[in-house]
């Protein structure tokens, strides 16, 4: 830590790079800059031994281990899965992840067959035929990948929430944290930034209504997609929030894990519905089709709909559960408390809440393969990028490791910055104002509104009214968040968390209302514009800040 500090309050940490957010994209951010000789500060909300979309741990990735053979149909069945909205010089980086499966085997994740010595090879959702993801017992993932960070001597920041970018000359030159346990304030001057701070979620109404029961980590809020875009950089495909099945009142992910093991999915007649839908691939259709599915099959009066493993052999459900331990394990809980013996019965699914990041979801703008957003200075890597277009966990983690090489190789050709007290200090007050329990207003108020509104106006059915009743009621929580009060830094960090919600949400809303057409159904279906139209609108909403004010503008994908 630095000896000067902002007026003498502010501590200062000084480091070649700082990586916001400790998932699985931040960490191999982190460890790729420190192997490249770089000091690295690396900031999480929680602790990075367990935070994050793979915090329980993982069951599966997808790997290319022939990537100049499998690249072509690779890129090309990818595309089609994110409805074109892909930038066409990022999914080519997918050719790293045979060598971050070695890494992480490495560093000891078992990613091998603990009886053959073999890869154990499962169906790829959307790949037919292709051998493209592999089983593996990830349940220490998270564990793994700190513990390297921490060998490599990368200073962790436990419990210190990113708040805000600090910028200089048109360039990102560090950040600002709060440690949400003892209210710690800090800035932190770095030659280069990587934002890794996950998928945004709790902006739409939970399945079982509570609130932090959701498809991935609750605590991914859009923080750092909120902080790139108050710093300059352009945002993409905002407006493709995503959806997938769940066990019935229970929000959870795993739903790539059950139907690679060969799960069917049946309605309420007994029929596997997916044929209608996908006769090809069936239940390892894409996403959005799956989701369109469980809407229709439900809307046309053949729900409720269940999950089938009766069909499955001893070691195919075997496998199932073992995936479940490594990455969900309380969905094992869930069918133990619902007396569910998945070998004897199917078990009923549900759509969960609506989320942005995965897939075709939108994020941080990057400029090209270095993982650079669009400001100098700050890249990204993970589920808070847009455009990428590739399978989550392993296209978080090659991201990150790019990110981290390149933030290092940056930092070496750039001068440090001073920090500029007055943006430091501003920050300080915004984060603070919440720090009087006597303010009119609790977090959980404002989330809860706003959760109504994007449920209600931005959900499966979109339309130029209902989107911009949506803006005007955004705007409303918008002016309502200063008034938010707390009583301790805990909520402190939930209030900041439910300002970057109402921030994201309002562009979410304004690129749906952007894109005349739809797209992906229901990912983003307008009613008043049901048709997907390529010829004007095959390319991303594009959002940036000029001014205080929101510009939206459309790039072509060529």
């Amino acid at each position: 830590m630095s000896a000067n500090s902002v007026s003498d309050a502010i501590p200062v940490v000084e480091a070649d790079v700082v990586v916001v957010g400790g998932g699985m994209a931040g960490l191999m951010a982190a460890i790729a800059a420190a192997e490249q000789g770089a000091s690295v500060a690396l900031l999480d909300k929680a602790h990075p031994r367990r935070s994050g979309g793979a915090a329980s741990g993982l069951d599966h990735l997808s790997v290319l281990v022939e990537p100049e053979k499998q690249m072509p149909r690779f890129l090309k069945r990818q595309a089609e899965v994110c409805g074109g909205l892909t930038d066409p010089r990022l999914p080519a980086l997918f050719r790293h992840s045979w060598d971050v499966l070695m890494f992480l085997e490495n560093i000891g994740v078992k990613v091998r067959d603990s009886r053959t010595g073999e890869l154990i090879w499962i169906a790829a959702p959307i790949h037919l035929g292709e051998k493209l993801t592999v089983s593996l017992e990830g349940g220490d993932l998270k564990i793994r990948l700190f513990e390297t960070a921490v060998r490599r001597g990368v200073n962790i920041y436990a419990r210190t929430m990113g708040t805000g970018l600090l910028t200089s000359g048109g360039r990102v030159v560090g950040a600002t944290g709060l440690n949400v346990r003892d209210g710690t304030f800090l800035a932190f001057r770095a030659r280069a930034t990587v934002v890794a701070t996950g998928a945004i979620l709790r902006m739409y109404k939970a399945v079982a209504d509570l609130r932090f029961n959701t498809h991935h980590c609750p605590y991914c809020t859009g923080d750092g997609q909120a902080m790139a875009y108050r710093a300059g950089a352009e945002l993409v495909n905002m407006e493709m929030t995503t959806m997938q099945p769940s066990p019935k009142g229970y929000s959870v992910a795993g739903i790539s894990g059950v139907v690679s093991m060969g799960a069917h999915f049946v309605n309420a007649l007994g029929e596997r519905f997916m044929a209608r839908y996908d006769p090809a691939r069936m239940e390892i259709a894409a996403k959005s089709t799956m989701a369109l599915a469980f809407l229709t099959e439900t809307k046309e009066g053949r729900a409720p709909l269940f999950v089938d493993f009766r069909h499955l052999t001893n070691e195919q459900r075997e496998l199932l559960l073992r995936g479940f331990r490594e990455e969900r394990p309380t969905i094992l809980e869930y069918f133990g408390q619902k007396n569910i013996d998945i070998a004897q019965q199917p078990v009923e699914f549900e759509l969960h809440e609506y989320f942005g990041g995965q897939g075709p979801g939108g994020g941080i703008k990057l400029a090209g393969e270095s993982c650079e957003s669009t400001v100098p200075g700050l890249f990204a890597a993970g589920d808070c990028t847009g455009g990428k277009g590739w399978p989550a966990a392993m296209g978080a983690m090659i991201l990150g490791q790019v990110a981290g090489r390149n933030a290092a190789a940056y930092s070496r050709q750039t001068a440090p910055t001073p920090v500029d007290d007055e943006q430091v200090l501003r920050e300080r007050e915004r984060v603070f104002v919440h720090l009087d329990s006597r303010a009119s207003l609790r977090w959980q108020e404002v989330e809860d509104k706003l959760k109504r509104v994007m449920s209600d106006y931005v959900g499966a059915s979109r339309s130029e009214v209902g989107l911009k009743i949506a803006l005007q009621r955004i705007a409303q929580l918008g002016e309502d968040i200063s008034s938010i009060g707390v009583r301790n830094y805990h909520e402190l960090g939930r209030a900041l968390e439910v300002a970057n919600l109402v921030e994201v949400s309002r562009l979410i809303a304004a690129a749906a209302l952007e894109r005349k057409e739809s797209r992906l159904a229901p990912f983003h279906f307008r009613s008043d514009y049901p048709a997907t139209d390529d010829a004007n609108w095959l390319g991303f909403v594009v959002l940036r800040r000029e001014n205080g004010e929101d510009v939206v503008s459309f790039e072509r994908i060529d």
